[in-house]
């Protein structure tokens, strides 16, 4: 009878791996090309391999609208970059663009059949997308302001942790910005490398959000515990060794104490002790 049961054990836990297994693998498409339809834009799309059709759209990132169908959204992409709706519009059809042009050679794509929410029939998966030359799509489209860093998000084919890679689209998307490239040419929003500056030059420890940062329990095991809106002022009171910045900031619920990834204020390489008094020549130039 026992070994009846260890037996019985056995099976269900390898079926259980296997499982897991198909769930995370993922697979390459090779010599995929770009299949024209009237509801492509720049972060979903139709693609042909062989005699097979499918729409994929695009892990981590969010590319405006071309149209105004969805006015809730476009009013939501605009608020996000700062700028008008129109401009939204205009900046979703450069986006389509770009991909267009650039997957009008043989690509890649790698997925592993995640469903995604679309408005065809046709059923729609995640992927990540390679050019012809070997480029990330999805960091294409951030570094030149054609998309914003939001959506779903998943550990890459690599292995590389989401948290990983969407810190270092961040980092693009706030080169961008600085730069003033895409949607960011005429936004409104807060340019994160002048308010380091500022910061480093004042000596302040006060910040505001470039973006919606998730905010995280002080006390380990870290746990997620809400968000801050962008453009708070957050005062920053000291750094962790994990890559966590401690900081408080009042809303109408009264004064909060959380931990957020310094990477989500846009401070990748910023250390907070040069903020003690006042920097000189080198410590400008490190910005």
């Amino acid at each position: 009878m026992f070994h009846r049961i260890v037996n019985l054990m056995l099976v269900m836990l390898v079926a259980l791996a296997g499982r897991a297994a198909g769930k995370s693998a993922w697979e390459t498409l090779e010599g995929c090309t770009w299949v024209d339809h009237r509801y492509n834009d720049g972060d979903s799309f139709r693609v042909r391999q062989g005699d097979r059709e499918y729409i994929f759209r695009l892990y981590f990132v969010d590319t405006p609208e071309r149209d105004a169908n969805f006015p809730e959204r476009v009013d939501e992409q605009a608020a996000y970059f700062g700028v008008s709706s129109d401009t939204v519009l205009h900046i979703g059809q450069q986006a389509a663009d770009l991909v267009r042009d650039q997957l009008s050679r043989p690509f890649t794509v790698v997925t592993r059949w995640q469903a995604a929410q679309g408005r065809s029939k046709m059923p729609r998966f995640y992927a990540f997308i390679r050019t012809e030359g070997g480029q990330d799509l999805n960091q294409m489209l951030v570094s030149q302001g054609l998309a914003r860093v939001y959506g779903v998000r998943a550990i890459s084919p690599d292995g590389t942790a989401p948290e990983t890679v969407r810190a270092a689209l961040l980092a693009l998307e706030d080169t961008a910005r600085h730069e003033k490239l895409g949607a960011w040419v005429t936004s409104s929003q807060l340019n994160v490398a002048e308010a380091r500056a500022e910061a480093l030059r004042t000596g302040t420890k006060v910040i505001m959000t470039p973006r919606t940062v998730t905010t995280f329990t002080p006390e380990l095991p870290r746990r997620r515990m809400g968000t801050i809106p962008r453009d708070v002022h957050v005062h920053i009171l000291d750094e962790q060794s994990d890559g966590f910045i401690r900081i408080a900031y009042d809303d109408q619920g009264g004064e909060h104490e959380v931990l957020v990834l310094r990477w989500e204020l846009g401070l990748p390489d910023w250390p907070l002790e040069r903020a003690e008094g006042p920097s000189d020549a080198s410590t400008t130039n490190g910005l």
